[in-house]
């Protein structure tokens, strides 16, 4: 007898595993970690929240679950609260740690500040990729919240009246705090200075930049949780545990071994409401390993949707820092990789989603990752793909697929 086991995933993908439920093993849904830690001030986080989870199959002892969870605690446990931006914490000798909160309240000190080398290595990927691709700015964590603010405050009245495209204030606040973050490669080593011997860091603010709400603060934990996949499934697979997917953000999945009978991942329509109809566009079925990312522009819990000269805008979480707006080229995208690192997958998915045109996605494409995106018109939907996945992919009768040669 087999089961199917679905996972709908909060954003785009659906993920279905088949395995066989004969007496060898079976499947242990979302093994979270369940410990908190605790800040400076005694106050209980739980990192990353419940972002993170792995579905196993055990074979052995239903042990190996605890030791599995172990594995995820330690490692969510001990990156946290370098990258955290709200709250200070102490090591075992109670001295603060320096972390993003120390860092970012520590503008245009003159002295270095000495991090922990798992932060300086996570500050220096993200600089190195911020240099290399301006649509993705590491100083982007005021943009995020002004746009966080922006659409509470609009949902909360009047949407059009207050929006950048309508509102003339809101526009010169959002073009100040682009203005102020750094997007060349002079710019950004001049903002963040790291020194390889001493792990020290100096963040420098222009004055004209330094006010509470256009100061361009650092935020990591997207970088962080792909960062973290890579860590924890290398951690798993160096214990011997290679059967099982891990989650991350509901937006990452990677597996940890081949599959015992196949994987499967589908599509959701982006024309329906996230987390109420769950219909598919398009399904992939593979038994390889394989990392799949996807972003798409599902307004993150919100309604935020205006319509300009028979234009649909959606303002979406993902923010182009070069142009201080989410993108509204595709309405969903899912970056596939076979042997890249989770890392790898983000940042090129990351960079394809920010582009201007589908013409641009497509002169962008390289050959170590597939790519799938949907672009719409009118209530017309075209899926567009890198390969046909060994002719498992398939689309719904009434969706258009082009294969990209």
């Amino acid at each position: 007898m087999k089961k199917i086991f679905s996972l709908i995933l909060p954003l785009f993908l659906v993920v279905s595993l088949t395995s066989c439920n004969s007496g060898f093993g079976v499947w242990i849904r979302s093994i979270t970690n369940n410990q908190t830690i605790k800040t400076s001030e005694n106050k209980e986080i739980l990192p990353f929240e419940n972002v993170f989870y792995i579905d196993y199959y055990i074979t052995k002892d239903v042990t190996d679950q605890n030791k599995i969870r172990d594995i995820l605690t330690r490692n969510l446990n001990f990156i946290y609260p370098f990258i955290d931006t709200e709250n200070n914490y102490l090591d075992d000798n109670s001295n603060l740690i320096n972390n993003l909160k120390v860092i970012n309240e520590s503008f245009n000190f003159e002295d270095e500040i000495i991090i922990d080398e798992t932060l300086f290595n996570l500050l220096k990927i993200a600089k190195n990729y911020s240099i290399s691709n301006k649509s993705y700015s590491m100083f982007s964590y005021n943009l995020t919240k002004w746009w966080d603010y922006q659409i509470k405050s609009s949902l909360e009245s009047d949407l059009n009246s207050s929006d950048p495209l309508f509102n003339e204030n809101t526009k010169k606040e959002l073009e100040t705090i682009v203005t102020c973050i750094p997007h060349s490669e002079e710019e950004i080593n001049e903002m963040l200075e790291l020194n390889e011997e001493t792990l020290g860091v100096k963040f420098n603010i222009k004055e004209e930049c330094s006010g509470e709400l256009f100061r361009p603060l650092i935020d990591l934990k997207d970088v962080s949780v792909a960062y973290l996949v890579d860590l924890i499934r290398v951690d798993l697979l160096e214990n011997g545990y290679n059967q099982g997917l891990i989650y991350a953000d509901g937006k990452m999945v990677y597996t940890l071994g081949e599959a015992i009978d196949k994987w499967s991942f589908a599509l959701r329509d982006p024309r329906h409401t996230p987390n109420k109809d769950i219909k598919t566009i398009a399904n992939v079925i593979t038994n390889r390993i394989f990392a799949a990312f996807t972003l798409d522009d599902f307004p993150l819990n919100r309604n935020y949707v205006i319509e300009n000269d028979n234009e649909v805008i959606r303002r979406h979480e993902k923010i182009n820092a070069l142009t201080g707006y989410p993108s509204n080229t595709v309405r969903s995208i899912v970056g596939v990789t076979y042997e890249k690192s989770a890392l790898e997958l983000y940042f090129y998915t990351l960079d394809l989603f920010n582009k201007n045109s589908i013409s641009e996605i497509n002169n962008s494409l390289i050959s170590d990752f597939e790519i799938i995106y949907v672009s719409q018109e009118s209530e017309k939907l075209k899926v567009y793909s890198t390969s046909k996945f060994d002719n498992k992919l398939s689309v719904k009768k009434d969706i258009d697929l082009i294969i990209l040669e």
